[in-house]
């Protein structure tokens, strides 16, 4: 923010500070407030319960979704010319939209620390030659110290994970969880 000092010959004058013309913060109709300098990757597939708070440097990658499974392939019979053809053309029905996607799921009360990084869990295939994201989802009144890493599949309701902490891919942690600062939670766990 700039620093103005008044015009003044006093020294005992201190700077005083102009107010921002944009809110470094940018506050939804549910009560969340969101830092503009936050990462959000993929907003359309990340829900926030209300009352979250999302501080500036974190990183949430709603981007990496589910990849969809391949569609069936459909297949035509021939008719044979001793039925009747319907005369009336019917109108072409509308492919229906699929659902959205929910990538990362927060709940109520989550307080994400500045600098920390939230990503859906990744779970290879059965042949390893691809796999696909899952959902990331966390529970109410979950706090989040900085630079913390979290690929979990989920994370329960009253959980506190320290700073610099490591919670790997599929890795699931119950209601009233306490990760120490710098712990790792390996994948699967």
């Amino acid at each position: 923010m700039p620093v103005t000092t008044s015009s003044t010959t006093n020294s005992s004058s201190k700077p005083t500070r102009q107010p921002s013309s944009r809110p470094d913060w940018v506050e939804t109709e549910t009560g969340n407030k969101v830092s503009r300098r936050a990462q959000l990757h993929g907003t359309q597939h990340i829900t926030l319960g209300g009352r979250c708070v999302i501080s500036p440097g974190v990183c949430i990658r709603g981007d990496l979704v589910r990849s969809s499974p391949p569609s069936a392939t459909t297949t035509t019979t021939t008719t044979s010319s001793t039925q009747p053809q319907p005369t009336d053309k019917e109108p072409p029905a509308k492919p229906k939209k699929p659902p959205p996607t929910i990538s990362v799921s927060l709940g109520r009360y989550v307080i994400l620390s500045p600098h920390c990084t939230l990503k859906p869990p990744f779970r290879p295939s059965s042949s390893g030659a691809s796999g696909t994201y899952l959902p990331l989802r966390i529970a109410d009144h979950v706090l989040v110290h900085p630079h913390a890493s979290i690929s979990a599949a989920s994370i329960g309701s009253h959980t506190v994970i320290g700073s610099h902490a490591t919670l790997q891919s599929m890795c699931i942690l119950k209601d009233s969880c306490t990760v120490l600062p710098g712990s790792v939670v390996p994948a699967g766990m």
